[in-house]
């Protein structure tokens, strides 16, 4: 279809006739016979001229656009608004401008809009001629944003003067503007403020190197160039993008003008379809040629009779042509309209008017369509008389459209796609069905406690497609003949694994810079599986050898080492789920299949939890999983480590943990447990961990007694340096040189024997035998089966936790510690 834009007598109508286009291919020769009807249909705006600002009127439109859903998009000059108008509709609604029609420069004002472009996002970039700028509006949008012409009216690459058309390279969404009185094109790239000229640019005139008032524009992407449609000098040119001059494609060179086929005047527009055609709106002659691909010698195809006025065979001052997705093809198997009656003259089988009944390839019908009255069969299309060679008429794809075969494959995908939807939908409800039949089987009609059960499988009952399918899979096709399946065409680990597959995959031969097998020639060492090609073990085992060191550990260190194991788990969960028909890709799905394991382990958990909690509520037994351990039954006895002396002091292990702050007086120096200034001491700070009250010295580790370690200071010096304290390396020379002038029995023996004096060796025996005694009863108690222990035998007899006296202590060192001792008795008893 063609859509001329006219504007009688540069007033305000705006018909868009359509004229329907009929093409012919041959094989020889790429031209092409198109044929249109010479009356045009108003599909916007009043038919009769009448200008208006009302929604079904247009005043002095200047240019249209027609986007892939057949929608028209109207530059209303006289208006200043852009409408958008559905084909078939009556009236139309504005999309940018004013709808009142109020001119301005605001954001959401126009000023004779003379050019329009749609991209595909049906957003909208207008040409502002008066305003001397390009809009961009948004879809929905109620205001837009300039993007070309910002800096006003001028000869800038950023100014224009009265602007005229645009054209949208949809690839790269670069804007081509015609720049009329500038006489030049220029290029704007997506978010560029300042311009390229790409044509003209040398004030105006017919030279190739010159344009004249250019008007309409058209980017053409398979050549990389400009049609432009130059007003002044009365032709049609192409300038390549990067080009210094232009190369004439319609009309005269030196800008005559005339009427004849070969001449234009004023031409406003210019169009190509999808075979080189090039359609021209000749404004001043009131027509729209038509130039075959290549050819200079146009045809009328609308208009030109010499008339300029509003009936439908006419056109008055068109200023813009396009074409819609039919203009181009040959109308094959076209059905007209069918009829409601049978009409004289018609076929009296099948009731169409363009054959007889003798020529009727419809099957004989006993009663006919003349005489039933119903079943009428459509008129056959007339094809119009395209002058085809021999080798067109028997062309099989002449005619067809390659939309047609995108339509079918498009219905076809969205057939099988509610196909799939239907089965999975029959597969959910069968799987509910099934659930519920296992919860109605497994619970119990007398009680009311809920069970929590296992949902069933579902069950198969198409064992016949089963057994078909098996013998599918066993059998010995021809496109199953293939021995061996490469790994690149199997399905991806975790997605659509069947066990019963059968896939063999050739074990291409791997090239190592030294073969497993040769790392170590030991008969004894590792086995290595020829073929597979596997050695599950070290190699090196046995040899001493630093395994950082070795380049090849065995397959079970890379099996088992890291995180292969989880993704062994989790590969095998996938395969799981796979095989209940949650299809999950262990590698283009991590995320999702680690939350759906996570979340299958957290409900099987939960799933445990309540069976257990069941069966305890129904047999009980919970005193049983609540009883103490075995191990804290005697004397609460645990696993922490705990070290004492040989006096019953706590040496190490039984420390509260001392909270550590990031502060500089919680920082321990020269492995200090402490930090200076925890002892106070002879009014000097120290060490509370060794009593040592040296700044900055090292931890020995123990508690050092004032007899061992005393300052002499030197009264009788006055000089600061001499008040030093000593070294530990000096007091310990002094400490080695009084134990040589001292007898061998040491101080410690000393204090140990005066301690053992003051102890009473009657309460040391008596201490000793009540240690038998727990130790007799304990012995007891863990004997006893647990089935027939008393209650409270566990209970301890001693109410009050006192601390143990030396006596106590005594007799549990003779006891512990000197159990190997033959003497330990006769120490006790003596």
């Amino acid at each position: 279809m063609l859509f001329p834009c006219i504007n009688t007598g540069g007033l305000s109508l705006f018909d868009i006739t359509s004229i329907t286009t009929t093409t012919a291919t041959t094989i020889k020769a790429p031209v092409c016979s198109l044929q249109w009807d010479s009356i045009g249909t108003t599909v916007a705006g009043d038919a009769r001229g009448v200008a208006g600002i009302t929604s079904n009127r247009l005043n002095a439109p200047r240019d249209i656009f027609l986007d892939s859903s057949n929608t028209l998009f109207i530059a209303d000059y006289g208006n200043n608004r852009v409408q958008k108008w559905l084909l078939g509709a009556a009236t139309g609604t504005t999309v940018a401008g004013k709808k009142n029609g109020v001119a301005g420069r605001n954001s959401d004002q126009l000023s004779g809009p003379t050019g329009i472009v749609v991209d595909p996002s049906s957003n909208i970039d207008v040409v502002d001629s008066r305003n001397h700028r390009v809009q961009s509006w948004l879809s929905g949008a109620a205001a837009g944003t300039t993007i070309a012409g910002k800096g006003g009216s001028g000869r800038r690459l950023d100014q224009f003067v009265f602007p005229s058309s645009i054209a949208l390279d949809d690839k790269s969404g670069t804007i081509y503007i015609s720049d009329s009185f500038n006489h030049r094109v220029m290029k704007y790239t997506p978010g560029a403020i300042n311009g390229v000229v790409v044509a003209g640019g040398k004030r105006a005139g017919t030279a190739t190197n010159q344009l004249w008032l250019p008007s309409g524009i058209y980017y053409d992407s398979t050549s990389n160039s400009v049609v432009i449609a130059n007003t002044g000098a009365n032709n049609i040119v192409r300038w390549p993008i990067g080009a210094n001059a232009w190369t004439l494609l319609a009309g005269d060179k030196n800008g005559k003008a005339g009427s004849s086929s070969t001449l234009l005047r004023n031409p406003l527009d210019v169009t190509f379809d999808n075979m080189g055609n090039m359609y021209v709106a000749d404004r001043n002659n009131n027509r729209i040629q038509f130039f075959n691909a290549g050819g200079t010698i146009g045809r009328t195809i609308a208009g030109g009779n010499n008339r300029a006025n509003a009936a439908p065979s006419s056109l008055n001052l068109p200023s813009a042509v396009i074409l819609d997705d039919q203009g181009h093809l040959y109308a094959r198997g076209h059905a007209d309209k069918i009829a409601t009656r049978y009409r004289p003259g018609a076929c009296e089988n099948c009731g169409a008017m363009t054959h007889k009944r003798k020529d009727c390839v419809e099957r004989p019908r006993r009663l006919g369509a003349r005489f039933t009255g119903t079943d009428f069969a459509p008129d056959e299309y007339i094809q119009p008389d395209i002058n085809l060679s021999w080798d067109g008429k028997r062309d099989r794809w002449n005619g067809v459209d390659i939309n047609w075969h995108q339509q079918k494959i498009h219905d076809e995908h969205q057939r099988l796609a509610e196909a799939k939807k239907i089965l999975k939908a029959k597969k959910l409800d069968e799987e509910a069905m099934a659930e519920e039949q296992a919860i109605n089987e497994t619970t119990p009609n007398e009680s009311t406690d809920p069970l929590v059960t296992v949902a069933a499988k579902p069950i198969e009952h198409d064992d016949k497609n089963k057994s078909t399918k098996k013998t599918k899979i066993d059998s010995d096709d021809d496109e199953e003949d293939e021995e061996y399946k490469y790994t690149d065409s199997m399905d991806m680990p975790g997605q659509h694994v069947d066990s019963k597959q059968r896939i063999s995959v050739r074990n291409l031969r791997i090239r190592e810079d030294t073969a497993k097998y040769l790392l170590n020639l030991d008969a004894e060492s590792a086995y290595y599986d020829p073929k597979s090609r596997s050695m599950r073990d070290n190699p090196f085992t046995g040899t001493n050898k630093d395994p950082s060191q070795v380049p090849y550990l065995g397959d079970n260190f890379v099996r088992y080492s890291g995180e292969a194991k989880d993704f062994a788990k989790s590969q095998i969960f996938a395969w799981e789920a796979s095989d209940k028909g949650v299809n999950i890709h262990t590698q283009a799905d991590p995320t999702k299949l680690e939350l759906l394991n996570k979340e299958f382990h957290e409900k099987k958990n939960q799933f445990i939890k309540t069976v257990e909690k069941q069966l305890i509520e129904r047999y009980g037994g919970e005193e049983y999983l609540n009883s103490i351990p075995r191990e804290l039954v005697v004397e609460a006895q645990t696993e922490q480590y705990v070290e004492y002396n040989r006096f019953g002091k706590v040496i190490k292990g039984d420390q509260r943990a001392t909270i550590k702050s990031k502060y500089v007086e919680d920082v321990y120096e020269n492995e200090h447990t402490s930090v200076w200034g925890s002892y106070w001491k002879n009014h000097r700070w120290g060490y509370a961990c060794c009593h040592s009250l040296l700044r900055q010295s090292y931890c020995t580790g123990t508690i050092i007694e004032d007899k061992e370690i005393e300052f002499q200071i030197d009264e009788k010096s006055d000089d600061i340096n001499e008040d030093k304290p000593k070294s530990l390396v000096e007091l310990h020379r002094e400490k080695l040189n009084k134990k040589k002038l001292q007898p061998k029995s040491s101080s410690t023996d000393d204090d140990q024997n005066s301690i053992t004096k003051k102890l009473d060796k009657k309460k040391v025996q008596e201490a000793a035998r009540k240690i038998e005694e727990r130790d007799r009863q304990a012995e007891d108690i863990v004997n006893v089966d647990e089935r027939k222990r008393k209650y409270n035998s566990l209970k301890s007899d001693i109410n009050e936790h006192k601390e143990p006296t030396e006596e106590e202590l005594e007799a549990y060192r003779l006891k512990k510690h000197r159990h190997d001792d033959p003497m330990a008795q006769f120490m006790l008893n003596s």
